[in-house]
């Protein structure tokens, strides 16, 4: 059968006919519909829409998301990525919130993001407007584009600004680089009776903390990186998770039934390891525990109390020594209900030591499954630990290789109060040629795990 070749007539007409069924039926849907969709979408994008149609043209001014995040310029300019100066960026970056807010129309709000290094400038006009339209999530996170400890200016939170309105809305409130007292903190707890999660980082000013019962929907309690801090009193009878990062504190738990997740960082974490038994009640009761040692040195793990509902744990150690990865792997003998053991190695020179050759688990685990191991290296010392802990393990079925470092797969950006988080694009960006060569001799070597481990597991290397 032969094959005729349309006309261009023809081809014309079957294009507006294909047209007829192209129709913009996204524009049919109700205006809330609309909103919610764009509420969705990156905020520096939304007013853009308003080029699709007319009916567009202002919906973006009724979003419920204002998401004022510029995290990633504030990489560029510490990378050396941007010609452009700090000054010029901050300059843009106030002109930019302050017509959006100017422009918005929307009578609530589900959450209000700032995120910049911002230098003190005072923003509680911005808090007026979001606490004035009813926020559930507040985020001010003035993180500095520094290099070490910043002493410059920052923006201190007042009670004032607080008395003028309702917060009975707010749910969740994060605070970073904002200085506010342990009394402000207590006012915005008690002043708002439905938020669930509080987190506050790298403040000088917080040096006593009172979180007073009963709190009924308070579920997440974060404190990282406030250097001053020497008291914290928590009675929050739904409290589920804790994450702490820096010097211990004295600390008093009255009324926390609920807690079962705890993160401990730094000077912290060293503590409660060496001191668990004075703490054997609250940990008995913990399913996730989570302790980063990756800044206290060499120590061995001493004897830890039975950590009975224990359902995942995660470690982040200095790879430099081989009795501390060795004392990592015993602390599984603790947790007879342990399903996820993620071992975190941070590294800054090379392993020493060697693992010892017939050295041969003492037990073996009967419900861990999952091992995660992050910041593997392919180094001989790697290979045996891996081997080691899955010896443990009778049940095991998934073991995770990644090679990358750790410190750089951190969920967020910019400076946290220790160093420095920034994506992993920018580690490959600096040394793009040794990176690659790294990770994948690290990939190479882990491959010798499949020969080494049981056939029932899962190797899966990122």
């Amino acid at each position: 059968m032969a094959i005729v070749n349309p006309s261009g007539y023809e081809l014309e007409k079957r294009f507006d006919k294909a047209l007829t069924y192209l129709e913009d039926r996204i524009s049919d849907l109700p205006n809330d519909v609309l909103i919610s969709i764009l509420s969705r979408l990156p905020l520096v994008g939304v007013a853009e829409t308003g080029i699709l149609s007319h009916r567009w043209r202002y919906l973006w001014r009724f979003t419920s998301n204002l998401d004022f995040d510029k995290m990633s310029t504030l990489c560029d300019i510490r990378f050396g990525l941007s010609s452009n100066s700090i000054e010029f960026e901050r300059k843009k970056f106030v002109n930019w919130v302050n017509q959006v807010l100017e422009l918005h129309q929307a009578s609530t709000i589900d959450a209000f993001r700032v995120c910049f290094d911002l230098d003190g400038f005072d923003v509680s006009g911005w808090l007026d407007f979001a606490l004035r339209k009813r926020v559930k999530m507040l985020e001010l996170n003035f993180t500095h584009c520094g290099q070490w400890y910043y002493s410059g200016n920052r923006y201190a939170l007042r009670t004032n600004v607080l008395t003028k309105h309702r917060l009975d809305s707010l749910t969740c409130l994060c605070l970073k680089f904002v200085e506010v007292t342990g009394k402000v903190v207590e006012e915005i707890l008690l002043k708002c009776p439905n938020l669930e999660a509080l987190s506050v980082v790298e403040s000088e000013s917080l040096k006593n903390l009172k979180v007073p019962g009963p709190l009924l929907k308070l579920k997440r309690l974060e404190i990282r990186c406030c250097r001053q801090m020497t008291h914290i009193e928590i009675s929050a009878i739904n409290l589920v998770s804790l994450i702490y990062c820096g010097p211990w504190p004295s600390i008093c738990f009255s009324n926390v039934p609920r807690l079962v997740e705890v993160s401990l960082m730094s000077g912290a974490a060293y503590f409660l390891v060496n001191n668990a038994f004075c703490y054997s009640a609250y940990l008995a009761v913990l399913q996730k525990l989570v302790l980063h040692l990756e800044s206290v040195g060499y120590f061995r793990f001493p004897r830890f109390p039975v950590l009975g509902n224990l359902k995942h744990l995660e470690l982040m150690l200095d790879a430099w020594q081989v009795n501390t990865l060795f004392g990592s792997a015993s602390l599984l003998l603790e947790a007879p209900l342990l399903h996820t053991f993620v071992l975190k190695l941070w590294r800054n020179e090379k392993v020493a030591g060697t693992w010892p050759k017939r050295r041969k688990p003492r037990y073996k685990h009967q419900s861990f499954k999952v091992l995660e191991f992050c910041g593997f290296s392919g180094c001989d010392v790697d290979i045996a630990l891996a081997v080691f802990i899955a010896g443990h393990a009778v049940l095991l079925e998934k073991m995770i290789i990644d090679p990358r470092n750790p410190e750089l797969l951190e969920d967020c950006w910019g400076w946290d109060g220790w160093g420095w988080n920034y994506p992993e694009d920018y580690r490959r960006w600096q040394h793009p040629e040794d990176y690659r060569k790294d990770i994948e001799a690290a990939r190479c070597h882990a491959r010798q795990l499949e020969d080494k481990l049981p056939p029932q597991v899962q190797l899966v290397i990122l």
